[in-house]
């Protein structure tokens, strides 16, 4: 199964690259483009899920002031 889902996304890729080569700009960056290592992968799950939990603790902190300030 994991073979055939491999081959399907070679497959799709293939006719991308076919219909694109026309211009000559995509494929240069569908060229250039690789998959993340394992290292660059478990850097940016660490960023994603601290700006998460930043975000998530200011709309906290705006609950708070708006629950204290307006008294409900």
């Amino acid at each position: 199964m994991l073979e055939n889902m491999f081959s399907r996304g070679y497959e799709i890729e293939e006719k991308i690259r076919k219909g694109l080569k026309s211009d000559r700009k995509y494929t240069m960056i569908l060229n250039f483009a690789q998959k993340p290592d394992e290292e660059e992968y478990y850097q940016l799950a660490k960023v994603s899920l601290g700006v998460l939990l930043f975000v998530g603790f200011i709309g906290f902190l705006v609950y708070l002031a708006f629950h204290y300030l307006l008294g409900r």
